[in-house]
């Protein structure tokens, strides 16, 4: 057995990974593993590997259980990885159940089932909804978006409710999708999910999903596939889609900013 080791960050109460032997199989950062942790088995992830002894050569190290990713397709990305240790050091959590928030229920599990495809009959390209002719103050919002240079900004679009952003949002993700990124929207509450996701659903069909806490484990692990492999392009949630992993976004909406609910003051 490989005595090379692997920092892994586990599901329980520690602010630092636990170190682990490789076992059989080389490793990758991001990829889920099923450890031992005392007499459990759980899922962690790999957050380093080659990783230099801290300790006295004596102490016994156990090695990774199974690696239930490809080595190179990971559950996590580098930019996804980068979030989770960032919102760890903000927000004072145990980086292991960062990682664990961040993925659905079924990949939390040792063993998680089979993925099967969704069998949600696709719209027609005939059946999509034309965008209508914009008004004034539309047409000005798009135009000042459009001028700013390209990379990182953040904007702010005021109105009232039925002021129209609703359209705004579904124009500049038509040119994000155009342009072959991924767009999340992301809405404060799950009752306010369904208007907004008919109206995306109608303007570009099938590649668009929902995801948040009200859909079943085995929905939610398919939504989040579909995310991590491209096949969903835009993505409607609550405040958890934060860390679906969309490895091609280019653009974030986050539909009432101001509302309180994408705040909480316990857990994670």
């Amino acid at each position: 057995m490989s005595q090379v080791r692997v920092k892994v960050a586990v599901p329980a109460p520690f602010f630092h990974a636990m170190d682990y032997l490789e076992g059989e199989s080389a490793l990758a950062p991001g990829c889920r593993v099923s450890v031992a942790l005392g007499r459990r088995q759980v899922v962690g992830v790999v957050t380093e590997t080659g990783v230099e002894p801290e300790q006295d050569e004596s102490f016994k190290c156990k090695p990774v259980t199974a690696c239930l990713d490809p080595q190179d397709s990971p559950s996590f990305s580098p930019a996804l990885m980068k979030l989770c240790h960032w919102a760890a050091r903000y927000y004072q959590y145990p980086i292991g159940e960062v990682f664990a928030a961040a993925l659905p229920a079924h990949l939390r599990k040792p063993k998680p089932p089979v993925s099967r495809p969704s069998t949600a009959r696709a719209r027609k390209h005939s059946e999509l909804d034309a965008p209508p002719e914009l008004t004034v103050e539309q047409s000005k919002a798009l135009e000042a978006l459009a001028a700013v240079a390209d990379g990182f900004m953040v904007s702010l679009i005021e109105g009232v409710t039925g002021s129209g952003k609703t359209e705004v949002y579904l124009a500049r993700t038509r040119v994000a999708l155009d342009s072959g990124a991924q767009v999340l929207v992301l809405t404060p509450e799950i009752g306010l999910t369904p208007q907004l996701y008919q109206r995306f659903r109608a303007r570009f069909g099938e590649q668009v999903q929902v995801l948040h806490s009200g859909l079943g484990d085995k929905a939610r692990t398919e939504v989040w596939r579909a995310a991590r492999n491209g096949s969903c392009r835009v993505l409607i949630g609550t405040r958890s889609a934060v860390f679906a992993p969309l490895a091609d976004l280019g653009l974030v909406i986050v539909d009432e900013e101001h509302d309180a609910s994408y705040k909480q003051q316990e857990g994670f």
